[in-house]
């Protein structure tokens, strides 16, 4: 294999040598690749697959744990910056090295350590080093490739929730709304097994915006509603009168109407700017009896009491 890659140079042109060391690499031969990929890296550095071969290079670097020279050959590339639409793929090379530099430290050490803050370091690198190519990819509109760093990213840095929402903004402008949803809908399954509620319902009603007649996330968020207001005494009912699980009802009118309603509670304070501070102490049907000063018992409708009425919560200053 060696020869075949070295001594016929003259005869193998860089794309030729490229596929030849991306196989034999994939096979883990990583001298014969490292030979190829040299080859290119040496003799063709004007050539297109120029940079793909400098990548591949450093990977057998990598392969042969020379991890500082895996990441010279990536730094002096992000530094040329010869062939600008190449950057993302340097950006991932880089955030893979992090990556992997990271899972050495934890295998090496104990959490606790200096060298497991060290791992963390790495991480925080991956992370933005991945950030920055998605940046580019969506630029690009290179979706797949969009998607892949998404998925990286729920895995590393699922928390991020802000990024995530203005990465979703940023494809929407530049791609569709029907691949944010689809990205979005995937970072969903975390903030549902961590019981996040809000910001569950938060990213349900964002697919929604681009998938309103999609029953899937109109049935998740019924759960996520269910699940955060539990033990709400009108829970069902309100659900059932804003005819969320209904699908010939506008998704976005029935949870602006849930919502609405389910504000309401026996024990709540509201505030009507005639009548002052009042106490919600009894719900019957879509009957509201509530405490005003100087109006004991008074009764409102449901509809009444959600034009006029406004819910203060236990810890607001007019209720302490």
């Amino acid at each position: 294999k060696k020869g075949s890659s070295a001594g016929g140079k003259d005869s193998v042109t860089p794309a030729e040598l490229l596929d030849y060391a991306n196989r034999i690499y994939d096979e883990q031969d990583y001298e014969s690749a490292f030979l190829a990929y040299g080859l290119i890296f040496n003799d063709y550095p004007t050539s297109r697959e120029y940079i793909d071969a400098a990548i591949g290079l450093s990977r057998c670097y990598g392969q042969f744990q020379d991890y500082e020279k895996e990441f010279e050959i990536l730094h002096n590339l992000l530094r040329e910056n010869i062939i600008p639409s190449k950057v993302p793929q340097i950006y991932i090379a880089i955030a893979e090295f992090y990556e992997r530099s990271a899972g050495i430290s934890e295998q090496l050490t104990g959490e606790g350590t200096s060298d497991y803050k060290t791992a963390l370091s790495y991480y925080e690198k991956a992370i933005e080093y991945y950030k920055k190519a998605m940046h580019r990819y969506i630029n690009k509109k290179m979706f797949a490739n969009v998607k892949g760093i998404w998925e990286k990213l729920i895995e590393y840095s699922p928390a991020d929730i802000e990024f995530f929402f203005h990465i979703e903004r940023k494809i929407v402008k530049v791609l569709s709304g029907e691949r944010a949803a689809g990205l979005l809908y995937s970072l969903y399954p975390y903030y549902n097994k961590i019981g996040n509620w809000d910001t569950a319902i938060e990213i349900l009603k964002g697919v929604l915006a681009y998938e309103s007649k999609n029953p899937k996330p109109r049935k998740d968020i019924v759960e996520c509603y269910r699940k955060k207001h539990d033990g709400h005494s009108h829970l069902e009912e309100y659900i059932k009168l804003s005819n969320l699980t209904q699908s010939w009802r506008n998704v976005h009118d029935a949870i602006s109407d849930f919502e609405k309603h389910i504000s309401f509670d026996t024990g709540n304070y509201v505030y009507h700017r005639s009548w002052g501070i009042g106490k919600v102490v009894n719900i019957e049907d879509e009957l509201f009896f509530i405490d005003f000063p100087g109006k004991k018992n008074h009764q409102m409708s449901l509809k009444m009491a959600v034009k006029a009425l406004t819910i203060l919560n236990d810890n607001h200053i007019w209720v302490l």
